[in-house]
């Protein structure tokens, strides 16, 4: 909600209804985390608003990478990667607190993740640590991590409570809730 409080009832699913306002630094948040990397920009695309009042991102924040006519995409430069390895996290089982953490500009979510319970393993930072996307597919998505710390996979993609993670292709883990309604699962 545009006050940035819970309603009794949450609908999850993988799709996203923000604010419209893109000037605003809480829906640039969101977009930053989700990874939403590309906005498509047409005078007359259907759309709720009137494309002459509606606001774009910040012309620092956008670079045009494909025009066509009046069709133009816009890449977010913003944009965090689908998946990272985090070092730090903080312990917030309460869905309204969590929501207010996550909107806390003195949070960086590049570097610390919300969990909603506290993980298998002791995370420490690692600035070296690296991810890399080796398989995605709709029922399996395979990475190769590298790090000299235990670390926090966390994955822009929506958590729900099914979702199972393995080590090495045998070693379950658990998937846990991670800045809200997204995934991370701690990375011996």
């Amino acid at each position: 909600q545009r006050s940035g409080n819970l309603s009794q009832r949450i609908h999850r699913s993988a799709d996203v209804v923000l604010d419209s306002n893109l000037a605003n630094p809480d829906i640039l948040r969101i977009l930053q985390l989700t990874g939403t990397k590309y906005f498509v920009d047409h005078p007359t695309y259907p759309d709720v608003l009137n494309k002459n009042t509606k606001p774009t991102l910040p012309d620092d924040k956008q670079k045009l990478v494909f025009a066509d006519g009046e069709w133009k995409i816009y890449q977010y430069l913003d944009a965090f990667p689908r998946a990272y390895l985090v070092g730090s996290y903080i312990v917030e089982p309460d869905d309204q607190q969590a929501v207010h953490k996550l909107f806390d500009p003195q949070i960086d979510l590049l570097q610390t993740v919300i969990l909603s319970t506290k993980p298998s393993l002791e995370i420490k930072p690692d600035p070296h640590a690296t991810v890399k996307n080796v398989s995605y597919t709709p029922n399996k998505i395979i990475f190769q991590t590298e790090s000299s710390t235990n670390q926090l996979l966390f994955l822009s993609d929506t958590y729900y409570p099914g979702w199972k993670a393995k080590i090495d292709s045998n070693k379950s883990i658990d998937v846990i809730q991670a800045d809200f309604a997204l995934r991370a699962v701690p990375i011996p």
